[in-house]
């Protein structure tokens, strides 16, 4: 089972349908919008709430249920003796390419369909706003990233796996094992702002207060990365805390854009580190 969710465990599907589920019954229902920096209700259409509460069941059902069930019935399941369907078809394509590809292609999908809904006004935070203040703001989420991996490594261990990011080892030279790990932190970065800090963020905006929407998201992005860069509990402390950062970060800027290129960069950071670690930064 924990193959078919290509590395995501049972438990974490559990805690995300709790805590998603569990917030929006507790939380007021109450139309809000932001006046002086007052949160107070506004006459929306009655459609909103049901609008965004299918938004989030989309996303449930989108981004951690058929998205994995596509991927696996190309790259082939072994429990389920299911083939690989590009190598049955002669074509040499590392898994990577074919996972980044479902996941953006289903965020498109996604926040174009929430777009066709009549009478609700779903805010993706797609547009670009970036303040001087910005940099400085970067500068600070890099310094974050930097001394919460390193503090991780040398309290909790430094032993990583070799990165072969598009397949892509550091034995095929250093320039283009660089090249594929600016190119995995680029999608990677934003296929997840596009989902948590976009549709996710989105799809919350009439079901709690700010303050809720920004600790669920964050909540819910540090459960996906029970496996990754930090892993375990302490990886979902720290990409937790870092998500709602960022959800702070979109909500006041009303764009995610901000957040996606400190989020290229942190993924380089963390790509370049990790590998460094593992030895196969410094191999050829």
């Amino acid at each position: 089972m924990q193959e078919f969710f290509w590395h995501m465990h049972q438990l974490q599907f559990i805690a995300l349908l709790a805590l998603l589920i569990g917030t929006v019954i507790v939380a007021r229902r109450e139309y809000l919008d932001q006046r002086d920096r007052q949160f107070i209700p506004t006459a929306l259409s009655d459609l909103e709430p049901a609008g965004h509460l299918l938004l989030l069941s989309i996303f449930m059902l989108v981004n951690f249920a058929m998205v994995r069930f596509v991927y696996a019935l190309i790259v082939g399941q072994r429990g389920w003796k299911l083939p690989n369907l590009p190598e049955l078809a002669g074509i040499s394509l590392h898994h990577d390419y074919i996972y980044y590809f479902l996941e953006l292609a289903a965020v498109v999908t996604v926040i174009s369909f929430a777009r066709s809904i009549q009478g609700v006004r779903f805010h993706f935070n797609l547009k670009f706003r970036f303040l001087p203040v910005d940099i400085l703001i970067t500068l600070g989420f890099l310094g974050l990233t930097f001394g919460g991996l390193f503090g991780y490594q040398y309290f909790f261990g430094d032993t990583h796996a070799q990165w072969s990011p598009f397949g892509i080892s550091a034995g095929m030279g250093r320039t283009r094992f660089l090249v594929a790990g600016a190119l995995f932190a680029v999608v990677n970065a934003l296929q997840e702002e596009l989902w948590f800090r976009g549709v996710l963020l989105g799809s919350l905006r009439t079901l709690m207060r700010a303050r809720y929407q920004i600790i669920l998201q964050g909540l819910v992005f540090g459960l996906i990365h029970w496996f990754g860069t930090p892993q375990g509990i302490m990886g979902i402390v720290l990409a937790g805390g870092w998500g709602m950062l960022l959800g702070a970060w979109t909500w006041r800027r009303r764009s995610l854009w901000p957040a996606f290129i400190v989020h290229v960069f942190a993924d380089w950071l963390i790509f370049a580190y990790t590998a460094a670690k593992s030895g196969s930064l410094l191999a050829n």
